[in-house]
């Protein structure tokens, strides 16, 4: 098992990649993707160099896909090297919820100027026997309705029952 750990993780690699850059699934949550793929490229990188097989030729070619993989690394990583990076890590609320027998997740991102709305929803869907990755479903960067607020005009106001209510509206039940 010890000498076939490199060639599954050199192969889960390039699913992981494929599925990254050539679909719209991702791991749900926020973290996810950059956790896992930094976890992923530090575990092959240490384990395809630390052994040798008896293929000259295939311990290069896993070495080059555990080496090759820090593109795929450092596509997640590019918005942290802009000027603005700073205005990724604002506070962003993350829900979850089940309508119509169906996962959703929804995120909210404040902005900062209020000509252009509250802030961004964007609405991904999860398989329901696979709830480990998302795919974005909906996505409306001018929300007229600030979903960090609790209270609205002295009232108690439920977040979830506002997001439940646009997934409803927008996804679900969408006129074709």
């Amino acid at each position: 098992m010890i000498k076939r750990l490199p060639i599954i993780l050199c192969l889960i690699i390039i699913l992981y990649s494929l599925m990254v850059l050539l679909t719209s699934f991702s791991w749900t949550g926020f973290w996810t993707d950059i956790v896992f793929s930094l976890t992923l490229f530090i575990l092959s990188f240490i384990i395809t160099f630390r052994q040798k097989m008896k293929n000259r030729w295939f311990t290069l070619i896993l070495r080059t896909i555990s080496v090759s993989f820090i593109f795929v690394v450092y596509s997640f990583l590019i918005p942290f090297t802009t000027v603005f990076f700073q205005d990724t890590f604002k506070l962003r609320s993350f829900c979850f919820i089940k309508a119509d027998d169906r996962i959703f997740n929804a995120y909210f991102k404040p902005v900062g100027a209020y000509s252009g709305g509250y802030g961004n929803l964007a609405v991904t869907e999860s398989p329901r026997f696979f709830p480990l990755i998302e795919k974005p479903v909906y996505k409306e960067n001018r929300l007229v309705y600030d979903l960090r607020a609790d209270t609205f005009e002295g009232q108690t106001v439920d977040n979830r029952e506002i997001i439940r209510q646009i997934i409803a509206e927008k996804i679900i039940h969408k006129k074709q």
